[in-house]
């Protein structure tokens, strides 16, 4: 084979190539146009029909950063000093449930938003370099993947920052040279960077790209006027609040990761100045360590992701090897559409899986920008276009398989049998409970005196008894502990470990385990006998008054519901009450102790009639 001639070899580098051609297909033909703005519509309506429908809660996934509560604290007028994630989206969720009137609802709406956003952006990255069908094919194939549907039902950052990181990539590579486009595609990219910290690493992509251009420098600072007017919405509010727009936490996962197995109260337990140390010491061995789990990711999760967790390793390794074929085809084809995404992608993915975890969620990014560039890296002849169709049907065809296993997941994430046990106990033991329960959200929907949450253990393995029970008594004050599958390995071992003295457990079954952990004390009411009329009552609670901070009752009846102090006396605790004090009618009283570790005990119903 002869090679060509010298004039006819590329000698600039990829990134200098010139722009693929835009799609043959005549740009006149409106239904065409508007079929990406019809499915995002479509696709929008129905994630919010369903996720305010079939999904009333939040769940433990990418809701469990608390984007729902960080916007209801804002819709209150106030600005949380929150330095793990950036304000936008609880802005947009604030914002939303103003208008709404309802700030989990406009939480929704922006989800479902970012979802049509999703959809807008692929399907014009994806005609810029494609024909109509390979184009529409692949933006439903990508666009209906579970992991984007499942994420466009959550009050979460990962759609949202993924819609505006595909948004800059698409007006970059696809608009109109000038730096009208490079300020847009900037401003996109701020507001990503204000959505998600680490979206902050596709700057450094889009500044390749904006140095790539004619006019370099002016290509530059209009990226970077843009980025800086788009990350306002964070910056000023934080700015104006706490004088740290700029304040980022998220380092602590790196030490998260490496040193404590993801278990978040063990890096708590031992404080920043314990993490940044061991960050310091370790950082090199570290990194070794998270670029083999960035290798590992790329050679088996990611075909896992597209393919579906329920995939075989033959179908997996097909996959796998259909993504090197275009990443392959792009390379040799030098297309510069295709490689820019193909690098950004991989950037990402491999970034992501560095630094914390391969959460698909995190990935989304990384995801949906290689797969338009599968999509993007093939020929535009006959041959090129078969196999992207293939493509596509084949994804949609895993996504099909793969949804009602995803969905079965997802439901059990925000299944109601933790809280349905919790809300059991607490209408049996009144509203003086105080329970710790593995659903990070249990105290938005059970009412009590306290309701703490009970973090897992992350992925540290064999976790032991002992740690077992410094991690309940790690929660604070709680008498009784609804432990559910959400809490991984502690679930098993609330099941099958040996209860010391003073503990007992009230349910263990393969669902909920139901721990009490019985007081040392317990008050016990005195009430005369008969119906009350006139004269003094004297309430006796008989309890030790060693560790007992405060002793009192609660009295429901005709009036208005009372709570009494009771005054230490002669080893008990003793409440005279004048005639007169109590309206006639049936009362009922029950007596409560505040002891010194923050605990509520309370004691047995009392009825009493009052004449």
């Amino acid at each position: 084979m002869h090679s060509a001639p010298g004039h006819l070899r590329p000698t600039a580098p990829f990134w200098r190539w010139p722009a693929p051609r835009l799609s043959p297909v005549p740009a006149a033909a409106p239904a065409r146009a508007r079929w990406p703005l019809f499915a995002a519509f479509v696709l929008a309506a129905a994630a919010f029909a369903v996720s305010l429908s079939w999904h009333p809660r939040l769940v433990s996934g990418g809701e469990y950063d608390q984007y729902l509560q960080l916007g209801e604290t804002m819709l209150r007028g106030e600005l949380p000093q929150h330095d793990y994630h950036p304000m936008l989206v609880p802005g947009f969720v604030a914002a939303a449930g103003f208008v709404i009137g309802d700030a989990f609802a406009g939480g929704k709406l922006v989800a479902a938003l970012a979802l049509g956003g999703t959809v807008l952006a692929l399907a014009r990255l994806l005609r810029a370099g494609a024909c109509g069908a390979v184009a529409a094919l692949g933006t439903l194939a990508l666009a209906t993947m579970p992991l984007v549907v499942l994420q466009g039902l959550q009050v979460a950052a990962d759609l949202p920052g993924t819609a505006f990181v595909l948004g800059a990539y698409t007006i970059a590579l696809t608009g109109r040279p000038g730096l009208r486009t490079w300020c847009w595609a900037g401003a996109l990219a701020g507001a990503a960077v204000a959505t998600k910290w680490n979206l902050a690493l596709h700057g450094l992509v889009l500044g390749a790209l904006a140095l790539a251009q004619p006019r370099r420098l002016g290509s530059l600072a209009a990226l970077g006027a843009g980025a800086c007017a788009g990350f306002l919405p964070h910056a000023l509010p934080r700015l104006w609040a706490w004088h740290s727009p700029f304040a980022n936490e998220n380092w602590r996962n790196v030490a998260l990761k490496f040193a404590f197995d993801y278990d978040l109260v063990a890096l708590l337990q031992a404080g920043d100045p314990v993490a940044a140390a061991l960050l310091r010491a370790h950082w090199p061995d570290w990194a070794v360590r998270g670029l083999g789990d960035a290798g590992g990711y790329l050679a088996n999760g990611l075909a896992r992701d597209f393919a579906g967790a329920a995939a075989g390793p033959g179908i997996r390794a097909a996959v796998l090897a259909l993504l090197l074929g275009g990443l392959a085809a792009a390379c040799v084809r030098r297309q510069r559409l295709p490689c820019w995404l193909w690098a950004a992608a991989l950037l990402h993915l491999g970034f992501v899986c560095t630094v914390f975890c391969p959460v698909p969620r995190l990935l989304l990014p990384g995801l949906l920008l290689a797969g338009s560039a599968w999509f993007l890296s093939w020929p535009a002849n006959r041959l090129g276009r078969a196999i992207a169709v293939a493509g596509a049907l084949a994804l949609a065809c895993a996504s099909a398989a793969g949804a009602a296993p995803a969905w079965r997941t997802f439901q059990q994430d925000h299944a109601e049998t933790e809280l349905a046990a919790a809300r059991e106990l607490v209408r049996e033991r009144g509203e003086f409970t105080q329970l710790a329960c593995t659903y990070p959200f249990a105290d938005r929907e059970v009412h009590c005196a306290r309701v703490a949450w009970l973090p897992n253990f992350g992925a540290r393995r064999n976790p032991t008894a002992e740690q077992f029970w410094a991690r309940l008594d790690s929660v604070g004050p709680a008498s009784l502990f609804v432990i559910g599958r959400t809490g991984g390995a502690m679930h098993e071992l609330a099941r099958t470990v040996d209860l010391p003295a003073g503990w007992r457990r009230l349910r263990g079954d393969g669902a909920i385990v139901v721990l009490e952990r019985l007081p040392a004390v317990r008050p016990v009411l005195h009430l005369p006998a008969g119906p009350w009329r006139a004269g003094p009552l004297s309430l006796r609670i008989d309890a030790p008054p060693e560790n007992v901070v405060w002793a009192g009752a609660r009295l429901e009846g005709p009036a208005v519901g009372l709570r009494l102090p009771f005054a230490a006396a002669a080893g008990a605790f003793s409440l005279d009450l004048p005639a007169g004090s109590l309206a006639p009618g049936p009362w009922r009283l029950v007596p409560v102790l505040l002891l010194a570790d923050g605990r509520l005990v309370p004691g047995d119903t009392v009825d009493l009639a009052v004449e």
